[in-house]
């Protein structure tokens, strides 16, 4: 139950980095808002080109110092899948293989597993890819 908690704790954040806010009672949470949900402005002057190594090496700092570390990669195959669906929801943007593949540490050729662990989640209706990318579903 807690590994659940966490996963949709990641989810929301992962949201609300795009500008999704659920209120759950917008009517007092957000009195003005008429009873929805607001429209979330993108930030200004910020752009996404998705190829960026400079914005992506931006990202993995920040990763770094809000305390997500690399973690062990897991040796059940269950556990595999829902680590990676927990890497998806945890990021603000889609992430490549090679992302999702620095979020881990290992020895051995695991990486090569990985590729077919995004494609199950795809297929499961858990993640999206577009471009080689990947994010939550």
């Amino acid at each position: 139950m807690l590994d659940r908690l966490v996963a949709l704790n990641a989810e929301r954040a992962a949201e609300e980095a795009r500008g999704i806010v659920r209120w759950l009672r917008p009517e007092f949470q957000n009195p003005a808002g008429g009873g929805q949900a607001p429209e979330q402005p993108a930030l200004g002057g910020v752009e996404h080109d998705g190829g960026d190594a400079a914005e992506e090496a931006i990202v993995a700092a920040v990763a770094v110092q809000a305390g997500n570390k690399p973690k062990p990669w897991p040796r059940d195959a269950v556990e595999q899948v829902r680590a990676v669906a927990e890497v998806l929801a945890g990021s603000a943007h889609p992430l490549s293989v090679d992302d999702v593949a620095a979020r881990f540490t290992a020895r051995g050729p695991w990486k090569r597993r990985l590729p077919q662990l995004l494609d199950m989640l795809v297929a499961l209706g858990r993640a999206r890819e577009q471009d080689g990318r990947y994010e939550p579903a």
